[in-house]
């Protein structure tokens, strides 16, 4: 189920995560426990609504609720596992 989409959009994500936290680190350490974190959410968001979608344009612009769900899981694993083990 670990299609190219799921692990180019979960990796991205993870990725960009990884650096904010980073930066956001090196600003200030204070900034990784505030409210700027919540841009890393918006980000696991969109991922996952990116995978979905380009699912969907390759199944022709159909995709059922349990295949979106499925997409949207799976991406949320790839992105999540190699933050956690960053922290």
């Amino acid at each position: 189920m670990l299609s190219n989409y799921i692990l180019k959009h979960g990796l991205i994500a993870a990725g960009l995560s990884i650096v904010i936290i980073l930066l956001l680190y090196l600003i200030d350490p204070n900034l990784v426990v505030s409210g700027f974190t919540a841009v890393i959410f918006i980000i696991w968001i969109t991922s996952m609504i990116l995978a979905v979608r380009e699912h969907k344009q390759q199944q022709g612009g159909f995709i059922s609720w349990k295949e979106a769900v499925k997409t949207a899981w799976f991406t949320s694993m790839v992105t999540i596992l190699p933050y956690f083990f960053f922290n």
